[in-house]
């Protein structure tokens, strides 16, 4: 069954932990098991999404097919966009996982309906105003993007604009600092955040020192209203406790004092222990342990936690 949370994504910087919390702004999260039919419904959520991220529980290589993907209302009703920060399996948009955007839910198709497979999904909705989806193309000049309201996060992604063309992620706690969906920081060549505002986000231009924005591409983006605060994980063996105001339903953190460390996602539904870094891999066990009514902990992964 479908759960309805207030949701918490988390994003990692240097020496503490940034959370996004949304006091008024609800996800919902859920899981289904696969059946081996040609499609699956999810039905029961309440509305039409507007964003959909769903995770596998089994792993693959990272240019298969078992990956963790991500739908908005901006994209084709049957595409999807990997959210693997580290191959080029991601860079165009794929179909055959996603049947259709449904007024109660969504249909999946094949890729994502395997026999006996787990799949954990978050769903944001728009009808509250917490979140804003939309488009731009990229221009030999910065742009602002409106969205009513200064950002707590921006997701952003195209669809074989350029090469790598990952999911990219920036927060209100460096709002400059581009970073891959899953795995560590944006390389050079792949910036495309120059800032946020009152009331939106600015994307650098084409012509941009390390700019990884090209001028006609047709860029996506996810907006998150919220506010940000901080947290300090200790530094010994772990694990460590976060408090929180709100019980987590969906968190995502990621260290950030080394390029290469990768994003975490935990949702209510996965099994104690268990957090999955968003892209071909199973399930990992020593990153986001649990959830609590005031909070959550972390392990000792290197990955989350610099000791």
């Amino acid at each position: 069954m479908p759960v309805f949370r207030n949701y918490i994504p988390v994003f990692t910087c240097i020496l503490f932990f940034s959370i996004l919390s949304v006091s008024n702004a609800q996800s919902i999260t859920g899981k289904y098991t696969g059946d081996g039919n040609s499609t699956k419904s999810i039905t029961g959520l309440g509305g039409e999404p507007d964003v959909l991220l769903v995770i596998p529980s089994t792993g693959g290589t990272s240019g298969g097919e078992i990956q963790t993907w991500l739908h908005s209302s901006t994209m084709g009703a049957d595409e999807v966009k990997f959210t693997n920060g580290g191959d080029i399996v991601a860079n165009d948009f794929k179909t055959g996982y996603l049947s259709s955007i449904d007024s109660d839910g969504f249909t999946v198709d094949s890729k994502s309906n395997v026999l006996g497979t787990e799949y954990y999904y978050v769903v944001f909705s728009d009808a509250d105003g917490s979140i804003t989806t939309g488009t731009f193309t990229g221009s030999t000049s910065t742009q602002n993007i409106a969205t009513g309201y200064e950002p707590a996060m921006v997701w952003v992604w195209g669809d074989n604009v350029n090469s790598p063309d990952y999911v990219k992620w920036a927060t209100s706690s460096n709002p400059t600092w581009t970073n891959r969906f899953s795995h560590g920081c944006a390389w050079w060549g792949e910036d495309i955040f120059n800032g946020f505002s009152p009331i939106g986000f600015t994307v650098n231009s084409s012509t941009s020192s390390g700019s990884g924005v090209i001028s006609g591409g047709v860029y996506h983006y996810v907006s998150f209203q919220g506010t940000l605060g901080t947290a300090t994980p200790g530094w010994g063996s772990g694990p460590d406790k976060i408090t929180t105001s709100v019980q987590p339903g969906f968190l995502m953190t990621r260290h950030n004092s080394i390029r290469g460390n990768s994003t975490f996602i935990r949702t209510h539904e996965m099994p104690s222990g268990e957090s999955y870094i968003p892209d071909h891999r199973a399930a990992q066990t020593n990153g986001i342990l649990d959830f609590y009514v005031d909070g959550y902990d972390v392990g000792n992964t290197g990955q989350l936690r610099n000791q």
